[in-house]
């Protein structure tokens, strides 16, 4: 007799099956289209900021652009803007609508009575969940007003910020008017100082840190750029709208340079920000580096120049060149044509042929430009070039003026009378020549420091005053009393 089999079959078991797996597949389906549908809405989000920093620089440019027709055209209040009839820009209203849904509207406020802040803010809302601004604020002044140059032939000390420790202060950027920011080699890496009381400065944002030396600083509107010592952030971008309060949530962008800590150098016009860098025999590391910039901290490579051999101490520029204080040898100056950011070229360097010492700060006022350079025995470290003719200088030129030791800070007031050069030297750490009468160059003033060596120089224009950085000060300096001459 066969045993008895016995089968059963569960018909509900086969549909469960597919019930599962059908929902597990539409889970599938819904993660994968979740995914793609945030990525193009942040790619869409990312588009929206773009436009409005593009139409809020804009609204700055034309704020620049009244201005410059009329600085009495810049009337305090909330603009809108249009071009008129006969093709100039003038405000019109409180506010003006880009593409149907871009909403810009430009705020004056007086600070002087030749001196406007302008905030131009961008807004949009798209739905519930597409909306923002992007704001950028400016300082303008009236450039027709007449500013007096007190007597650089004699020096009064006005103020002084003095640190307890040894930060070696390399580099001094002036922002708003009144804020001082002094980039310095130790972690700290930078120190804000707010000089509205000339007599006194007084440390703000004391808490912050770099976290990595700094080498030098750039500012455009509300943004500070700092050439740092970090590997992987060399060029950093801060918003220094409320200069007190600067922290590291203040870190808006970045930016990595190829190789490892190689920014040396920064100078910054309208969008686009120059960075030298020292020297390397690496492919892909670049000496000389052109970045487009935006207020939001965003950075795009533009060009680059591979100049081996050359570490950039310090960039200043003029006209459609750049002129980079070079360690080479053969070119202690070079020049790069800078017309196009997307396509730089060498023009060519000037060697000092007297001597093989680096060329480590240079400073340009109209057609004179100062290159500073490593002390040397029976050299003059400071030399002044014409630059009429723009590119390489030619003849005339150039002219000599002893430095006391290596200038490693350099500036000119713009009536081109003085000059300034902070040497790295106690006993005369501030210079003051006559940069008009070439055939001397003579020397006017100078200053002893008891807080460590020049470190950097900066002339300010609107207060007519010096601030020297040494390793451990800050100091302000006033003029003696307006002559109307140059010494």
């Amino acid at each position: 007799m066969k045993p008895l089999i016995v089968v059963h079959r569960h018909k509900g078991f086969l549909l469960l099956e597919v019930l599962v797996g059908i929902a597990v597949f539409a889970i599938f389906l819904s993660s994968v289209g979740l995914t793609l549908l945030y990525g193009q809405e942040e790619t869409i989000r990312s588009g929206d900021r773009i436009r409005a920093s593009y139409l809020s620089e804009r609204g700055i440019d034309i704020a620049r652009a009244v201005r410059d027709t009329s600085f009495a055209g810049l009337t305090s209040g909330v603009h809108g803007y249009r071009l008129s009839p006969a093709g100039i820009w003038t405000f019109s209203g409180s506010s003006v609508t880009s593409t149907g849904t871009y909403t810009t509207s430009v705020t004056v406020s007086s600070l002087k009575s030749d001196w406007v802040r302008i905030d131009s803010r961008t807004a949009w809302k798209h739905g519930y969940n597409r909306s923002g601004s992007v704001l950028v604020t400016t300082d303008l002044t009236n450039w027709r007003t007449t500013q007096t140059v007190g007597n650089w032939s004699t020096l009064t000390t006005e103020g002084t910020y003095t640190n307890a420790g040894t930060p070696t202060f390399v580099d001094l950027a002036l922002y708003s008017g009144s804020y001082v920011f002094a980039a310095s080699r130790t972690l700290n890496g930078l120190y804000v100082l707010d000089t509205r009381t000339i007599s006194d400065p007084i440390l703000v944002a004391s808490s912050f840190s770099l976290g990595y030396g700094a080498w030098d600083t750039a500012v455009r509107g509300n943004v500070l750029y700092v050439a740092t010592d970090d590997p992987t952030q060399e060029i950093r971008a801060y918003n220094i709208g409320t200069p007190s309060a600067l922290s590291a949530a203040s870190l808006i962008g970045s930016y990595n340079l190829p190789g490892s800590a190689r920014a040396r150098s920064l100078a910054i016009r309208g969008d686009t920000l120059y960075v030298g860098a020292s020297t390397s025999a690496t492919a892909g590391e670049y000496e000389f580096i052109a970045l487009q910039v935006t207020p939001a901290g965003g950075f795009t490579l533009l060009g680059t120049i591979d100049d081996d051999g050359t570490t950039v101490s310090r960039i200043a520029l003029s006209g459609t060149a750049a002129y980079l204080a070079s360690s080479l040898d053969t070119g202690e100056l070079r020049v790069v044509n800078i017309e196009s950011g997307s396509s730089l070229t060498l023009m060519g360097g000037y060697n000092l042929t007297d001597r093989t010492l680096d060329g480590l700060s240079i400073a340009i006022s109209g057609t004179s430009a100062l290159l500073g350079t490593d002390k040397g025995s029976n050299i003059q470290e400071s030399v002044l070039f014409d630059l009429r003719y723009g590119g390489v200088p030619t003849s005339p030129g150039p002219w000599y003026h002893e430095g006391s030791g290596s200038v490693i800070g350099m500036d000119i007031e713009p009536s081109r009378c003085y000059g300034f050069i902070a040497a790295q030297s106690g006993r005369k750490a501030l210079q003051v020549f006559n940069i008009r009468n070439k055939t001397t160059l003579a020397e006017l003033t100078t200053y002893t420091s008891t807080t460590g060596l020049g470190r950097s120089v900066l002339y300010d224009m609107r207060r007519d005053r010096v601030i020297l950085a040494t390793d451990r000060s800050v100091i302000i300096f006033s003029p003696g009393a307006v002559t109307g001459t140059c010494p």
